[in-house]
């Protein structure tokens, strides 16, 4: 099994939200904001989220499926595996909860040497994400967009 069959991202049947808004442009992205109420815009400009009590990143929430493609890029004394039988029901339970979500999709690139270019694309819930992920990341051409595969998919 594939990561992107694991994960059920592999075939669109199997990973179907209430809608898919693919590479919205910036502008776009803080319009959604606004009009959803994500966060407000203040007047020079930036946008001003409040993302709740649990924000920040927790080292002890990460965790990986072991398998031989990435075990090799992970630290084996700061990652928590899950068994795959477990994996795959968090999966299942995923599936069902995106049937119910708008799904805001980023694709872009981390690294600008070409030799050591990651290729990314970013499932998120949220616009404010996408948002971020749009300022962080290298943007695709509409060429590179067409062709593009991500190496990572990140949820």
């Amino acid at each position: 099994m594939s990561q992107k069959e694991c994960l059920g991202l592999g075939r669109n049947e199997r990973f179907q939200p209430r809608r898919r808004i693919e590479n919205a442009s910036s502008s776009q992205l803080i319009d959604w904001i606004r009009e959803s109420s994500e966060g407000v815009v203040i007047p020079d400009g930036p946008v001003v989220v409040t993302t709740g009590e649990h924000t920040g990143r927790s080292p002890k929430d990460k965790f990986a499926v072991s398998d031989p493609a990435s075990s090799k890029y992970l630290d084996q004394k700061k990652t928590v595996y899950l068994p795959r039988q477990k994996a795959e029901l968090l999966r299942t339970d995923l599936l069902e909860y995106m049937k119910t979500q708008d799904l805001f999709t980023v694709d872009a690139f981390a690294g600008a040497d070409p030799k050591y270019q990651l290729s990314v694309r970013f499932h998120n819930t949220r616009a404010y994400p996408a948002l971020f992920e749009n300022n962080l990341f290298i943007t695709p051409t509409s060429s590179e967009l067409r062709n593009f595969k991500p190496t990572w998919n990140v949820l």
